[in-house]
């Protein structure tokens, strides 16, 4: 495997809650995702963090979502379609305001059978 695929991908977010000009709370969010390529019925290895500083309880959900684009070339313009597929969805647990939650997939994200996908056209 290409060593650009063996490399961990970190994303984090932060959302205020605004009410006119006072802000109430803020929820952060990491995700580590061990790597950016996986094949069918491997698990997908997902560290989430979730620091709830807000004031109402927030509850983690996790989609994996197939996106296809099609494409014909007609000369000067083509026509394209896309398509989105949602090959699964994982509800985790409620995280209470004021307080901190981890969580790691383990092995509950697994990746159903799907089509195979072209190197550098299709990704994750």
């Amino acid at each position: 495997m290409e060593e650009q695929y063996l490399k961990p991908i970190v994303l984090e977010n932060r959302r205020s809650t605004c009410c006119w000009c006072c802000k109430k709370g803020t929820v952060s969010l990491r995700c580590v995702v061990a790597r950016s390529a996986y094949v069918c019925k491997e698990s997908i290895k997902l560290k989430v963090t979730i620091d709830n500083q807000g004031e109402e309880e927030v509850k983690l959900r996790v989609k994996l979502e197939q996106c296809c684009e099609f494409f014909i070339d007609r000369g000067v313009l083509g026509v394209s379609k896309d398509v989105k597929h949602l090959v699964f969805e994982y509800g985790g647990c409620h995280v209470k305001p004021h307080s901190r939650s981890k969580w790691d997939s383990s092995n509950c994200l697994i990746i159903p059978p799907m089509p195979t996908t072209l190197v550098h056209i299709c990704r994750l």
